[in-house]
């Protein structure tokens, strides 16, 4: 099991966003429970985990559901220990439904799930519908959706999620119970770390940490994510690790450069980000650490601010567009640094010549626009030839889940999103499942790289035929049923 599910918070009290976590705290001891929650916050911030947490608390058997569902009482943790709880967890409670607005964002979804909820809970007190990146609903799909959170049913609960509250109608917005949930700081980062590292009893330098809580921008899941990789031998985590990894450059070497610019040492500063290119650097986390550095020098007490300290801050943040589809991604990086240490030096540079080296930048960067729209195609065709490899790499984690994902095909191929089609309402809503969507994205990732998984409906008279070489045993099709259903 990954960190980020092994190590998912799952009180209230555990929850790493301290704001969050009081704000959450005393709705429980409150027990003034609303019937639709809105979370709004950045990606790996705890909305879901947080949403699960309390759908585990109003339905946990330790608490009194008697007297909860008159919002009158206090609310416990949830336990952890009993049924509900335990299925909650690992996602195979049928009353409590995760649903990705990104593929359900149609009215007829939310049609569905609206004659859905008039159903009494089938063995929990109350219903929980968890729909994550809720702005990705069409306005008529919000339209249905306001219907049903004016008048829910008693038994019913509401988390929405978003990422980018500006999209979400304020008629939705003013039916709910708002929750901020801001970009995590440092320390909070860190704080979730600890808890990894101590549960895997990990050997890291403690700036090798902080490193990593700060280049996560503030995401636990993809601080956990980077962990896990840093893990895999076994060895002591170390700061130059950390750095190689990342593709980071030393604070040294960020430093000499930003020098070697605004002193008009321009010999110098091509062999530099030589160097730094061949030791594995990333251009783009180099761009971020020269902007930060130059940040700390305009704002330093008793300086100067020169002017071409802020031209170069000016020229680096225009090279960040055409870092992102230069096919020589510190050419950007080293024309910005080039311009202002040949002006400093008195080193004469014609503007005929810079009008051409800019020229030639935007070349490369219409050829390699190109190029990645014919790599977006080819991906596909990838990801279709060793979708058997992804197949078997599940069997492998989990049969269920495999299982499954058997019956989909892939469908589009978009960047770091991967769309599948499946052919059962049924399959869909068990594979967007956090749990189960996470299993997926890690196993893809191992074999093409980062990768965020859709699901569409599509329809059944069309749906792919299992072939001879891919048959599963019997027994394998029983330990699926028994662990999708439970034995």
């Amino acid at each position: 099991m990954s960190y980020y599910l092994k190590y998912r918070p799952q009180r209230v009290d555990e929850l790493d966003l301290t704001d969050v976590r009081d704000n959450l705290l005393g709705v429980l001891k409150g027990g003034n429970l609303s019937h639709a929650y809105l979370f709004v916050g950045p990606r790996g911030s705890g909305k879901t985990s947080a949403a699960r947490i309390l759908a585990a608390a109003v339905n946990c058997e330790e608490n009194d559901g008697s007297r909860i569902k008159s919002g009158m009482t206090k609310l416990g943790e949830p336990c952890g220990k009993c049924k509900v709880c335990k299925g909650i967890k690992v996602g195979n409670q049928v009353d409590v439904l995760e649903m990705d607005a990104a593929s359900h964002r149609g009215i007829d979804d939310i049609r569905n799930l609206k004659e859905r909820i008039r159903l009494a809970p089938v063995n929990l007190k109350k219903k929980v519908y968890i729909i994550d990146e809720v702005h990705m609903l069409t306005k008529e799909a919000f339209n249905a959706l306001l219907k049903v959170l004016e008048e829910p049913p008693k038994h019913v609960m509401f988390f929405l999620c978003t990422t980018e509250e500006h999209k979400v109608p304020e008629t939705i917005i003013s039916r709910c119970t708002k929750i901020a949930f801001t970009k995590a700081i440092k320390k909070e980062v860190e704080s979730a770390l600890q808890k990894v590292i101590k549960g895997e009893k990990l050997k890291i330098d403690k700036e090798a940490v902080g490193l990593l809580a700060e280049s996560v921008d503030g995401s636990f899941r993809e601080g956990h994510k980077l962990l896990e990789q840093l893990a895999v031998d076994g060895k002591k985590i170390t700061k130059q690790e950390v750095e190689k990894m990342l593709g980071l450059a030393g604070g040294d070497d960020v430093v000499e450069l930003l020098k070697m610019s605004l002193e008009g040492r321009s010999k110098e500063i091509g062999k530099r980000l030589g160097e730094l290119e061949k030791k594995g650097v990333s251009a783009g986390s180099l761009l971020g650490d020269l902007l930060r550095g130059l940040q700390g020098m305009i704002r330093a007490p008793h300086q100067t601010v020169q002017g071409d300290k802020v031209r170069l801050a000016g020229l680096l943040i225009e090279s960040a567009e055409k870092l992102k589809v230069s096919p020589l991604p510190f050419l950007p990086i080293e024309l910005a640094l080039l311009e202002i240490g040949l002006r400093e030096g008195k080193q004469p540079v014609s503007k005929v010549v810079i009008k051409e080296m800019k020229k030639e930048v935007l070349k490369q960067v219409q050829n390699d626009e190109k190029i990645s729209k014919g790599n977006n195609i080819l991906s596909l065709s990838k990801i279709e030839e060793e979708w058997g490899k992804l197949l078997d790499r599940l069997s492998e984690k989990n049969r269920s889940v495999a299982g499954l994902l058997r019956s989909s095909k892939p469908k589009v191929a978009d960047g770091n999103s991967l769309t599948v089609e499946v052919f059962y309402e049924f399959h869909k809503s068990q594979l967007e499942q956090d749990s189960k969507r996470l299993l997926i994205e890690q196993a893809a990732e191992e074999l093409w790289g980062p990768m965020v998984l859709r699901c569409v409906l599509g329809d059944k008279q069309h749906k792919p035929s299992v072939s001879v070489d891919r048959v599963i045993e019997v027994d394998d099709y029983v330990k699926a049923a028994e662990d999708v259903f439970g034995s």
